[in-house]
């Protein structure tokens, strides 16, 4: 009996601690490029001067246009990004401007642990992260 109790915990620890790694993954991804997206706007109200979040589906990198792209997402993630700015198919941006606000768009980010979606509103630049749960 206790052989059995300690061989179903053992089956079922990994699969608890691997959702668990892909939930810490999600969260770090999606607070890694929301910062980036505060970023882009802070440097834009700084400089009096456009400025643009870049992100790159094919290289899954992302960063402030003009600068080396120095954020990555992990291989584990799904991307979805829709925005008005799209310097090619598989690279888009989301402009900021010196009011502080945008031409908006939402980044989707997901993996077996659930999704998270960014929303930069147009009007304030603000941005906003709302989590998706698993199907059921």
């Amino acid at each position: 009996m206790t052989l059995t109790l300690a061989g179903l915990l053992l089956s079922i620890v990994p699969a608890m601690s691997s959702h668990g790694g892909d939930k810490a993954r999600l969260s770090a991804a999606a607070r890694s490029v929301a910062a980036a997206l505060a970023l882009a706007r802070s440097d834009a109200v700084m400089r009096n001067a456009e400025s643009a979040f870049v992100l790159d589906l094919d290289q899954r990198r992302f960063g402030l246009a003009g600068q080396a792209l120095d954020g990555a997402l992990d291989a584990g993630l799904s991307v979805a990004m829709t925005a008005s700015g799209a310097a090619s198919a598989s690279r888009g941006l989301i402009r900021f401007y010196p009011n502080g606000g945008s031409d908006g768009g939402d980044i989707t980010l997901r993996n077996p642990a659930g999704g998270v979606t960014l929303r930069v509103d147009w009007l304030s630049g603000a941005v906003t992260a709302t989590r998706m749960a698993l199907p059921a």
